[in-house]
């Protein structure tokens, strides 16, 4: 007989990193303005049933994710759906309820979440006239985070064993200097609570663990529930890590973390009682995380029952449509339109398609499967000219410009982006008196249009497209064209070709998108 000892310890160990490394790998990426790509905020999820994911997501942050019982009751009455479809829906999902008793229970109110954060039960003895200890948390981490991603960071980085490390201890060593949160949050000195904390990520996770009694097996939802608080931050870390395969978000983890050890200990320091009760309390609630849960799916029913319903009755009046219209004739287009796939085209699309029959539109992807980046002459400045999940294969320039206008244009850049930054616009004000509060105003209330100044250099007939090698050959700008046509589906054209493409125009947009 052989036996195996387990060291319960190590084992609850592996169990805690296990749930943070998957509580940020729930965490989708959020795409900077200037690559703006829309994801569904729950893209790291899909592998669950959405109804799951709703209940969960609703449990531990207060989000939700589908339209309250008003929304549906409003179409119901609008007859955007029917009483057969309702009963269609309710067949499906295996309800037995009248029809009519179920319209009834839709306008019941929902409860009030309660989120897992211990933050939150400490936020309940702070004077109204306060800052809570939530929000001094986001605040801090916030301008933490700002100064540590900027691109010429004036941080000092502490190197750690790891990018995630490192992002937590040069966390800790500003913290540890900060002699203002104390003053902020009217308390005695958080100075000696600062020094204590762990110093490394992992030892921040086992300490916090050990220290709050969290369960491992409740560990995932808190873990998550503490970095969708401050989801700002942790989807722009998600997005580096996507874009750089180095995961950081256990660093921003490991930071919100602490700051639950924070005031924790710091109650259990100055109002022991306080500290007792509400530990207690918190993890009650950690422990009853699965049943609430399963209360959420339970009340969410409803709701996506009628969505459902909204949708099948959508599907059967199209369906009726399409069965009883008449095929348009097929007449060689005079015209083909090619639109980027985007719902401000589809306007302009649908009205030149009804005003003749020869006009033949399509939709294609807006830089036309070119992998290509605008990289002005004499400048080191480059903007991608495709969607951000892409990487630009070639760069394109213009021949022949004057280092002079460039440097001209490099400049107000400089200057532009110098005034619009956080400090600079301050100092710009301090500096330049009442001339420059006048200018403030003045665009405030009469604003005028702004093209971004790298802009101002792409109006030039002789162009240059390179790779890595050098200037491409004829053959290559050949090959180019001819794979964004055969992709387009084109393969006969009409005496016209249109390429339309749009724009956009925006104020106090600080990424240029």
């Amino acid at each position: 007989m052989t036996v195996v000892s387990l060291n319960a310890t190590n084992l609850n160990e592996k169990r805690i990193q296990r749930a943070a490394s998957e509580a940020c790998n729930g965490v989708a990426p959020n795409f900077p303005l200037d690559k703006m790509i829309a994801v569904n905020p729950f893209w790291k999820l899909i592998d669950q049933p959405f109804q799951d994911v709703s209940a969960r997501v609703h449990a531990l942050t207060g989000i939700t994710a589908i339209m309250p019982a008003s929304h549906w009751v409003d179409l119901y009455k609008e007859g955007a759906i029917s009483d057969d479809a309702i009963k269609h829906s309710m067949a499906l999902y295996d309800l037995t309820t009248d029809k009519d008793t179920f319209i009834a229970a839709l306008g019941d109110e929902r409860k009030s979440v309660s989120l897992p954060l211990l933050t939150r039960h400490f936020d309940r003895f702070r004077e109204k006239n306060e800052m809570t200890w939530e929000e001094e948390c986001t605040f801090q981490i916030s301008q933490f985070c700002a100064a540590y991603f900027q691109h010429e960071s004036p941080l000092v980085q502490i190197e750690g064993n790891s990018a995630a490390d490192t992002l937590y201890k040069s966390w800790l060593n500003g913290l540890q200097h900060d002699t203002g949160i104390s003053v902020l949050m009217n308390t005695k000195s958080l100075k000696r609570i600062f020094k204590e904390l762990p110093d490394s990520l992992e030892s921040v996770l086992e300490a916090s663990v050990a220290e709050l009694g969290i369960d491992p097996q409740r560990a995932q939802d808190y873990f998550y529930a503490l970095l969708m608080n401050i989801n700002g931050w942790s989807s722009y870390i998600a997005y580096r890590t996507w874009l750089k395969d180095c995961n950081e978000l256990q660093g921003l983890l490991a930071i919100r973390l602490a700051w639950e050890l924070i005031i924790y200990r710091y109650h259990k320091a100055h109002f022991e009682e306080k500290a007792q009760q509400v530990k207690i309390r918190w993890t009650h609630e950690l422990k009853q995380l699965p049943a609430k849960i399963a209360e959420y799916k339970n009340e969410e029913l409803a709701l996506w029952v009628m969505m459902y319903a909204y949708e099948y009755e959508q599907q059967q009046r199209l369906q009726s449509k399409l069965i009883s219209a008449s095929p348009a004739p097929q007449l060689a287009p005079d015209v083909q339109a090619i639109f980027c796939i985007d719902v401000r085209s589809e306007v302009i699309r649908r009205i030149l398609e009804i005003k003749s029959p020869t006009i033949k539109t399509m939709g294609f992807a807006g830089f036309f499967g070119m992998p290509i980046a605008y990289a002005p002459a004499n400048t080191d400045a480059q903007r991608p000219q495709l969607p951000g999940l892409l990487a630009p294969q070639l760069s394109v320039k213009e021949k022949d410009t004057t280092a002079h206008r460039a440097e001209f244009i490099q400049q107000r850049a400089t200057w532009h982006k110098w005034s619009k930054s956080p400090l600079g616009s301050f100092s710009m004000v301090e500096s330049a008196g009442w001339w420059y509060a006048f200018k403030l105003l003045k665009n405030t209330l009469m604003p005028s249009s702004k093209e971004n100044p790298i802009n101002s250099l792409s109006h030039h007939c002789d162009w240059e497209i390179s790779n890595d090698q050098g200037p491409i050959g004829i053959d290559d700008k050949v090959a180019l064209a001819a794979g964004a046509l055969k992709m387009m589906g084109i393969s006969k054209f009409s005496p016209t070709v249109l390429l339309v493409g749009h724009a956009s125009k925006s104020r106090n947009n600080l990424h240029a998108a």
